[in-house]
């Protein structure tokens, strides 16, 4: 009996020699760590530049002319007509994961005139404004606060007008680049009026089809 297990004892090393060199071919364990990337959203597609053009409905409204004396103050209203006018607009989108905002720069080349004297009219206006919106699908909905300077032409001189803009809209946004919307606008303006004390109001509402591309 110890004659035969002396022999395979002695030839054990030969038989577990080739085992370290299997074990340095073997393959690695898999490894489970990965880089996930991250997904671009709608509203990275809004950020940049872009710019157009629009036209403006006003609905109306009214001028008021105050006179001030002795410590009172006369207010002469009007009802301001419907008009139609052409203007541009540039602004730069910053984005937050679906929230779109940024500065805009629009120009309109009128506004309403007075019901009672139609050569009275609201001039060109320069609006500055600041919006904040949110991305659904091609869809950007977005409000918006800022400054807007005009002027107020009675046939005899202009008078200065600025005040606050504000308002919301609704952009689309196609394939090429090219996007259309509406916005809503409401400007309150007013400034000095002839002699002294007396100044002017003017409160405008406005509807625009807007048609610009996204560069």
């Amino acid at each position: 009996m110890t004659q035969t297990i002396l022999p395979a004892l002695a030839l054990l090393p030969l038989a577990l020699a080739p085992l370290p060199a299997l074990a340095d071919t073997a393959s690695p364990a898999p490894s489970f760590s990965s880089t996930r990337a991250t997904a671009p959203t709608a509203a990275e597609a809004w950020r940049g530049v872009y710019g157009g053009v629009k036209a403006e409905a006003f609905t109306g409204d009214r001028i008021g002319y105050n006179y001030v004396g002795q410590g009172q103050t006369m207010t002469m209203p009007y009802d301001l007509e419907e008009t139609t006018e052409w203007g541009v607009f540039l602004g730069y989108n910053f984005t937050y994961g679906n929230v779109v905002f940024g500065p805009e720069l629009a120009y309109t080349d009128a506004g309403p005139v007075e019901g009672l004297t139609p050569y009275y009219q609201m001039t060109d206006a320069l609006d500055l404004k600041l919006r904040a919106g949110y991305v659904t699908g091609r869809a950007l909905l977005y409000g918006f606060l800022g400054y807007s300077r005009s002027g107020w032409d009675d046939g005899w001189e202009v008078s200065d007008i600025d005040g606050k803009i504000y308002g919301v809209g609704v952009d689309y946004l196609f394939d090429s680049g090219l996007f259309a919307g509406l916005e809503y606008a409401r400007r309150d303006l007013d400034g000095q009026y002839l002699y002294g004390e007396d100044f002017v109001t003017v409160d405008t509402t406005s509807l625009a089809l807007r048609v610009g591309y996204k560069f």
